[in-house]
Order: structure tokens, then C-alpha cells, then sequence
């Protein structure tokens, strides 16, 4: 397995996980009281756009040269901290 490969895969099992977790915070959100529903309602929105420009990101990585690759993976990881911070959060004002 290459680099390349290597990333897809990461990121792919990565994304599958945390639409897991959006569509168990999804229905945990509709038993909340109704100004929590909308926040998080809103916020599962974010992270689900944000997973979306991830699985764009991942559709980079076929046409990138070993440069490009080592900046994109890079830039993949930093988008995957900014996805996790942004899902503990969620998670935080779920479970509160």
C-alpha cells in the first residue's frame, strides 16, 4: 500500500466513523429540549458540510504528485483536528 493509499484509507474509515457518531447525535438531538435541538441541529449541519470538503479533499489525492501528497496529507490532518474539536463540542452540549 502507498502514501496515497495509505491516507484514503485513513480518512475513509476516519469519515465513516464520525457519520456514525452525526447520525447517533441526530436522533439524540430530537429528544432535547428545543433550543438545544436547534444548536445542535445546526452544528451537525457544520460537521456534516465539513465531512463533505473532507471527501473532496480525498478525491485529491489520486491526481497528486509526492510533494503535493506529503502537503495534502498534512492539510487533511489539520482538517481532521478541526472536524474532531468541532464534534467533541457537539457531543459536549449533547450530553449536557
Amino acid at each position: 500500500m502507498d502514501k496515497r493509499d495509505a491516507y484514503r484509507a485513513k480518512f475513509e474509515a476516519r469519515i465513516e466513523e464520525q457519520t456514525a457518531r452525526l447520525a447517533q447525535w441526530k436522533a439524540k438531538a430530537k429528544g432535547g429540549a428545543a433550543d438545544a435541538r436547534i444548536e445542535a441541529h445546526e452544528q451537525v449541519e457544520q460537521l456534516e458540510a465539513m465531512i463533505a470538503e473532507m471527501r473532496g479533499k480525498l478525491g485529491s489525492l489520486a491526481g497528486a504528485g509526492e510533494e503535493a501528497l506529503e502537503e495534502l496529507g498534512s492539510g487533511l490532518e489539520r482538517a481532521w483536528g478541526e472536524i474532531s474539536s468541532a464534534a467533541d463540542g457537539v457531543l459536549k452540549k449533547l450530553r449536557s
